[in-house]
This record gives C-alpha cells, sequence and structure tokens, in this order.
C-alpha cells in the first residue's frame, strides 16, 4: 500500500509545475490590481477629483489601510477610497502569497525542510511587513 501511495505521489510531482503555480498567482494579482487601479481611475476622472495621484494613503499596513477606510465609511469618498486601498492591499498580498505558495510547496511536496525552514522566515518577514507599520 505504501509503495502503491508513494508511486502516485511521484506520477503526481513529475507533471507538477510549481513556476507556472507561481506565475499565476503573480499574473493573476497583477491583473487584479491594473482592473481595480483603471476603475478607480476612470471613477476620479468621472468625479473630477483630481485622477489617481491625488489619493493619499492612509496607513502602511494592510489592517490599517482597510480600517481607516471603514472609518471613515460615511465621507462621500469612501467607495472610491475604498476601491484604492483595495488595489494597495493586493499589491501587498501579492508577495505574501507567492512566498506562502513556496512554503507549502517546499514542505509538503518537495519535502525539503531546510529550504522550507528558510522560506518560512522569509514568510515570518513579509507577514510582520504586511501586518504591522514597522517598514
Amino acid at each position: 500500500m505504501i509503495s502503491r501511495m508513494r508511486a502516485v505521489r511521484l506520477i503526481w510531482l513529475s507533471h507538477f509545475d510549481m513556476e507556472h503555480v507561481i506565475g499565476s498567482v503573480l499574473r493573476n494579482g497583477m491583473v487584479l490590481c491594473v482592473g481595480l487601479a483603471l476603475v478607480g481611475f476612470l471613477v476620479q476622472e468621472i468625479r473630477g477629483s483630481g485622477g489617481l495621484l491625488a489619493h493619499t494613503l492612509q496607513a502602511r499596513s494592510l489592517p490599517r489601510l482597510l480600517l481607516t477606510d471603514f472609518q471613515h465609511r460615511h465621507s462621500p469618498d469612501f467607495w472610491l477610497d475604498l476601491l484604492i486601498d483595495t488595489t494597495v492591499a493586493t499589491l501587498m498580498l501579492i508577495p505574501y502569497i507567492r512566498v506562502l505558495v513556496s512554503v507549502c510547496y517546499l514542505g509538503f511536496v518537495e519535502r525539503h525542510r531546510k529550504l522550507a525552514l528558510l522560506t518560512g522566515l522569509a514568510f515570518i518577514i513579509v507577514t510582520i511587513v504586511v501586518l504591522t507599520d514597522l517598514v
């Protein structure tokens, strides 16, 4: 039974392409960001708010970025600010998800513990950067 499971795993690994997964995360994240930014830019141009470059970020961490928007939810620009800040949040999450995928791949698929540990340390650093205002 164990040798059969190992054979199935080896066949699955021979067809698995990690570059495709990481490329998909990066490509889809960037397409989403471009779409959100274009919609935000068009809405600001239609409203005459000064364009996308007139927006000021209220925070440097992901939770504070979105929390600040929801604290100002009664503002007339709430949806526009939320859209633009969601674009920035998506840009912040792309490397986070990419490193998370790498940790899972190295730890569970490749079973390369040392590389998974080092990538896990990078994941911890990226988590600190995304969730706090330390950087």
